[in-house]
């Protein structure tokens, strides 16, 4: 198996050890392309803790980074940021009156071709 990353390889150290495992009952090997390591004897002790290792600094960066990008998430939002993503699709108004019509139990069908849900139709 050629791995290009390590966080390619297995969503967590538990995913890329049992990989190695399935690898080293099947014979197979494992090379690191571009990262530097080159062939990792999976086979041997020595190459199965070294596999270990990297892989979790690797989850360790990761979780780390997420982290990060969570709390960066929460002061902007506390900060009343915009973060972006997708517009809404309709307005508060719209939303008011498919949710009404939702409680009286009106079909779907009936919801999405109501004239007032149409953008041409004015909200009031």
């Amino acid at each position: 198996m050629v791995i290009t990353g390590l966080d390619r390889w297995g969503l967590t150290t538990e995913n890329v050890l049992a990989l190695a495992e399935y690898l080293r009952r099947g014979g197979g090997e494992a090379e690191g392309a571009e990262l530097g390591w080159g062939d990792v004897d999976i086979h041997s002790p020595t190459g199965s803790m070294v596999l270990t290792v990297m892989v979790a600094q690797v989850q360790m960066r990761l979780e780390i980074q997420g982290g990060r990008i969570t709390d960066s998430v929460v002061v902007h939002r506390s900060a009343g940021n915009n973060l972006g993503g997708w517009r809404p699709t309709f307005s508060d108004c719209q939303t008011r009156i498919a949710l009404r019509l939702m409680q009286a139990r009106e079909p779907a069908t009936q919801i999405a071709g109501d004239p007032s849900m149409s953008k041409a139709t004015s909200c009031r």
